[in-house]
């Protein structure tokens, strides 16, 4: 489970404080033909709800790797930004994140600040990209035409206790002050350039290889109450404006689930399944 920190004889167990990336600044002569440029971001909100709530606070820095190895050849400046929302943030907000109203009181977000370091990315990464993506883009256009990656969910991560950022921190030998966006990405980017053991590729690559894939949501229409944990445990969600079961596959699982689904849960003549394919750069858009 802990990957670095831990004593020899496996009693003990030291983190460091990660205090940010101790060279910043872009350094063009470094980069050669294999060279990408990826923006990790993070946003703080007032709650969950992607229509009504509204982000607080952001962040965003650009990042230049080798696209072979996910080796980090530069790491840019940071954009950041608190926001005043038109209603005051509650107490659990409050605790969360440390801002208090007084903090935001008078704070607008510059968004083309933001949409110069987007336009340069040839990925977006965040650490939940459905959550901030939705978030984002009610604000801004400069995101919807680039490339998301998810290190929560594009990382296999199942050798760990959790997939929360703060907790792979702890395993890989560092910890932050969490649930402040700037802070949030800096620690993103320090774990995603580490390597997974017996790996010489970082974890980057692996949001590269997913993120390349072809995806599709598969729907089950009509489908009868008694397949309903069936269907939730093999990881369909219910959409309740649609008022049927949705899963998001790689295009080259779909036979697999296909036989699942006329095996196990097409149980009456009104089933259809129903498969939209996801261009690549609509992933986490929904």
């Amino acid at each position: 489970m802990f990957r670095f920190g831990l004593s020899t004889d496996g009693l003990n167990f030291h983190a460091k404080k990660f205090l940010g990336h101790s060279h910043i600044g872009i350094n063009k002569s470094a980069e050669n033909q294999e060279s990408r440029i990826g923006l990790v971001v993070d946003v703080e909100t007032t709650g969950f709800d992607r229509q009504q709530d509204e982000i607080i606070e952001i962040a965003a820095r650009l990042f230049c790797f080798n696209r072979i190895d996910g080796s980090i050849v530069w790491i840019g400046n940071a954009f950041e930004a608190l926001n005043q929302p038109e209603k005051p943030i509650d107490a659990i907000i409050e605790k969360v994140t440390g801002l208090r109203n007084e903090d935001l009181e008078g704070h607008k977000i510059n968004w083309p600040d933001f949409d110069h370091l987007a336009k340069q990315a040839d990925i977006i990464i965040a650490h939940n990209a459905a959550f901030d993506r939705q978030f984002i883009e009610r604000y801004t256009d400069s995101t919807k035409d680039k490339i998301w990656g998810c290190s929560f969910e594009q990382i296999d991560w199942s050798d760990f206790p959790s997939a929360k950022l703060v907790i792979l921190s702890l395993c890989h030998g560092f910890f932050y002050d969490s649930h402040r966006a700037l802070n949030d990405i800096d620690a993103l980017i320090h774990l995603i350039s580490m390597k997974p053991v017996q790996s010489q590729n970082t974890y980057l690559v692996e949001i590269l290889r997913e993120a390349r894939k072809k995806r599709c949501w598969v729907h089950v229409i009509n489908s009868v109450i008694e397949t309903k944990e069936l269907l939730r445990k093999n990881g369909y969600r219910w959409v309740y404006e649609t008022k049927f079961w949705r899963k998001k596959i790689c295009i080259d699982d779909l036979e697999t689930e296909k036989k699942f689904l006329n095996a196990e849960v097409n149980l009456n003549a009104d089933l259809v399944i129903e498969v939209v394919e996801i261009p690549h750069m609509d992933n986490f858009k929904d």
